[in-house]
């Protein structure tokens, strides 16, 4: 986990004569007309050439659109499925964003839109389940997340499957499979930094929403999705830049802000099978010095001294 956790624009297959940009209300395979009028909810994705989508949309009898939004090499095309499939090369949020703000696309008709990893193994049946939960729920969250069957990482203890059989709150959830309520989310990427590459989107979410009265964050415990691990060990977020070089980015990011770069304490408190030592923030933090294990490039840890000089969240 981060401590926190150019556009080429083309494809018209219906173009419509306009005087800006040439906007691409357009799929690389499939006819964007088929976003439909009568779906609830969306899930877009920023999806390469292994990405997971078609399982998704493995049946239309679904209540959800999916939005892509192709990053991949010319010869990866016939590998992308959605109800409507843009090109544009960056990772998921900025690509939100761009999908947003230069493709002239609105999110306002869904009453929920997730934001998912492209590899996420979830089936038709359980993402409208996990929709459904979610609009159900007496939490009245603001942002959800189904659980996590397999965890990356061992210290997201707030997105393991409890067995609980119903939602719980919790201070955060990571970005791999996050759901939002539309406003809030088009108010976040208005202000998103698109030089964000993963490493920090996350808690910048979440900080924000717990600062809002009237937010909720959410996970569910009868849904859980999983991110499948390649068996090269490849990332593909690594195209956007090193862990050193996005962390740092997210370091000066929050430092702007004068936002927590680490998750809440509650996100961490999961005990290391390996020796039965809980992990806490200050690991993590120390993780990231160098002093774990994951030493990250010179002058990393200059950064975090002085962006705890200035930056403590509040009662810190």
């Amino acid at each position: 986990m981060a401590i926190g956790s150019c556009a080429w624009l083309l494809l018209v297959s219906t173009v419509q004569a306009q005087d800006t940009v040439e906007m691409l209300q357009t799929s690389i395979v499939d006819d964007p007309t088929k976003v439909t009028a009568n779906r609830r909810f969306l899930i877009f994705t920023s999806a390469g050439d292994q990405s997971n989508v078609a399982q998704w949309t493995s049946t239309a009898n679904r209540s959800y659109d999916v939005v892509v939004v192709y990053y991949g090499g010319d010869d990866g095309d016939s590998n992308v499925s959605g109800d409507a499939v843009y090109r544009h090369q960056d990772s998921k949020f900025p690509n939100l964003k761009w999908y947003l703000e230069e493709a002239g696309q609105t999110i306002n008709k869904y009453d929920a839109v997730a934001v998912w990893d492209d590899d996420l193994e979830s089936t038709p049946h359980h993402i409208d389940n996990v929709f459904a939960e979610m609009m159900a729920s007496n939490l009245t969250p603001t942002v959800f997340s189904p659980c996590h069957a397999e965890l990356v990482y061992p210290f997201h203890s707030l997105q393991k499957h409890e067995g609980s059989g119903r939602a719980r709150q919790v201070e955060f959830v990571e970005m791999n499979s996050p759901i939002f309520k539309p406003a809030f989310l088009q108010s976040f990427i208005a202000s998103f930094d698109t030089g964000l590459k993963g490493c920090g989107t996350d808690v910048w979410y979440s900080y924000v929403c717990n600062n809002k009265p009237e937010c909720a964050i959410g996970v569910s415990d009868t849904i859980c999705v999983m991110n499948p691990v390649r068996a090269d060990g490849t990332r593909e977020i690594l195209r956007q830049g090193s862990d050193a070089e996005r962390e740092k980015y997210w370091l000066s990011v929050a430092k702007r802000l004068r936002i927590p770069s680490m998750m809440p304490e509650s996100a961490y408190n999961e005990t290391d099978p390996a020796d039965d030592h809980t992990v806490t923030q200050e690991d993590d933090h120390q993780a990231k010095r160098g002093n774990g294990g994951n030493t990250l490039n010179p002058g990393f840890a200059a950064i975090v001294d002085d962006f705890e000089a200035c930056c403590q969240p509040p009662g810190k």
